[in-house]
């Protein structure tokens, strides 16, 4: 972890005994940037530095966070700061902390929780984008979409970061604001050994994992894709991993389709 050093333009190495760190976020359910969470953190005890996860509780990732991992559950905003207060007292004087977030809400309340701490320590806040209109997502209000906007104004372009060049590039063309500033930080992958191996069994089996929600709707022409091609003679199945609300419309869909020896709906992919 590096934090830049004022005034000068060039980056200092933060030790572990210097650091705080805070990820804010709802709750922990199964999903992607949940398990970036999960990771995450773990990585960073095993690293040697203090991390605190700050979130509502009932996720099952929860658990699987390590044990070295300060889990600090809250049910309100009003609750969030008050347990960051009680904490401070404690451990923060004369360290950094360092506070991550990770979508529009969660960043609200990480700047709640800067305001609550810069008078009395060195708060550094950064937050990630994670989709291509994490900001302005479908169905959501101008209120809203105006609201999010003015909290990454709040937060400053030089602390927010994006996945990838499609998020920065569409948040820049719904902004109208050169975003060249907010780096692209891939997110990590773990490097395992493939279990894959080459078959010589002619059909296709598709496998999709993600949460069954509007904004991953390719799955919701699973259905129509897979009879396209059974009516051309090509073998295919496709099995989709995951649970959400369009889970019931998709199921109709195969049903519609007459191909539910085909398409099957395999529920949520454990961690």
């Amino acid at each position: 972890l590096v934090l830049k050093k004022k005034p000068k333009k060039n980056y200092q190495a933060v030790s572990p005994e210097l650091l705080e760190i805070f990820m804010v976020y709802g709750t922990l359910h199964t999903g992607g940037i949940e398990t970036l969470i999960v990771r995450l953190s773990n990585f960073l005890v095993a690293s040697g530095f203090s991390t605190s996860v700050y979130c509502t509780p009932g996720g099952d990732l929860q658990s699987s966070l390590n044990s070295n991992v300060n889990i600090v559950n809250y049910s309100n905003v009003k609750e969030l700061i008050k347990n960051v207060k009680m904490e401070k007292e404690k451990k923060y004087i004369g360290r950094i902390v360092f506070i991550l977030s990770f979508d529009p809400t969660s960043a609200a309340r990480a700047l709640m929780i800067e305001m609550a701490l810069q008078k009395i320590v060195q708060v550094v806040h950064v937050t990630g984008v994670f989709h291509p209109r994490a900001y302005f997502m479908d169905g959501e209000t101008i209120d809203s979409i105006l609201i999010n906007k003015s909290i990454t104004h709040a937060v400053g372009k030089k602390n927010i970061f994006f996945m990838n060049e499609e998020s920065r590039s569409e948040h820049a063309k719904k902004w109208r604001s050169n975003l060249a500033i907010c780096p692209v930080l891939p997110l990590p992958i773990n490097a395992v050994d493939s279990l894959w191996k080459p078959s010589k069994n002619l059909s296709i089996r598709v496998v999709s994992v993600g949460r069954l929600v509007d904004f991953k709707a390719y799955s919701l022409g699973a259905a129509h894709i897979v009879k396209s091609c059974l009516n051309k003679g090509i073998a295919v199945s496709w099995d989709i991993f995951g649970y959400g609300p369009l889970e019931a419309q998709i199921k109709s869909n195969i049903e519609s389709m007459g191909v539910e020896k085909n398409v099957r709906l395999m529920g949520k992919l454990d961690y």
